[in-house]
């Protein structure tokens, strides 16, 4: 039995979230620690959304493995779409005109 095996803590950080998400941690991110990812308004998980901190200090499902999808089909995802539109539309003439 090594030192480390009695007393060093693995710790796996603080995950990334995933784009259109959020990460909601435990008061801690030590071995055993589960997180749970969650999709912003218009958007689902594409698969498992928790992951778990191994031993080995990553997370289990690694973050990058979850991702939010677009909803389609609903009045705010029209609306999302719509002002993502709007938004890259002004963008652009911004760009031009500067």
């Amino acid at each position: 039995m090594s030192v480390c095996d009695s007393f060093c803590v693995v710790d796996c950080d603080v995950p990334m979230s995933p784009m259109d998400g959020t990460v909601d941690t435990p008061d801690h991110t030590r071995e055993g620690a589960i997180v749970e990812y969650m999709c912003d308004d218009g958007f689902r998980p594409s698969a498992n959304f928790t992951s778990t901190c191994e031993s080995t200090a990553l997370w289990t499902p690694p973050p990058e493995d979850h991702n939010c999808t677009f909803v389609t089909g609903t009045k705010f995802a029209n609306l999302f779409l719509f002002l993502k539109c709007l938004y890259f539309v002004s963008s652009q003439c911004h760009s031009v005109a500067a």
